[in-house]
């Protein structure tokens, strides 16, 4: 019996020990995520030109329709409402220059993953100049075969003193 026993333990450690090598060798990089990782922070740098030119007709595109945003004063906007800001935010805000001050994509797993960028924006709102710094973070997810945005959060970075 104690050898019986003894059997079933070792089986059960051996599978045990060899569960974290799997998966460390499922989610170590390779020449295929480095690709999808460039990917989506091309992706993401185009998102921003969208949002520079005000186009809500191709950011509606890349939106999933579940999509949640949480803006830089903790609102929480649906993908309709954050549509919605478009037509005003075009009649006051232009936005001259966008410059990534960092970007960092990581793959969640295949079909997700978060960009994390610190990103300065500088333009007018109603007139008055604005020189921001903010960081965004996207999550991405790949639905049908296309990389669409399921969430963003902005918030406002202080002025370096």
């Amino acid at each position: 019996m104690f050898a019986s026993n003894y059997r079933t333990l070792a089986v059960v450690f051996a599978i045990l020990c060899s569960v974290p090598f799997g998966v460390v060798a499922q989610t170590s990089p390779s020449k295929d995520s480095e690709a999808v990782r460039k990917h989506v922070a091309e992706l993401g740098r185009s998102y921003s030109r969208m949002i520079q030119e005000n186009d809500a007709d191709a950011i509606a595109k890349i939106l999933a329709d579940d999509y949640l945003l949480a803006d830089e004063e903790g609102k929480v906007f649906t993908k309709t409402q954050d549509l919605a800001t478009y037509p005003a935010k075009k009649l006051r805000v232009r936005i001259s220059s966008v410059e990534y001050l960092e970007q960092n994509v990581r793959l969640i797993s295949r079909d997700i993953a978060i960009d994390h960028s610190t990103i300065r924006f500088v333009g007018t709102s109603s007139g008055k100049p604005f020189d921001i710094t903010e960081r965004c973070t996207t999550t991405w997810a790949k639905r049908k075969g296309t990389w669409l945005i399921i969430a963003d959060h902005f918030s406002i970075r202080p002025p370096n003193k």
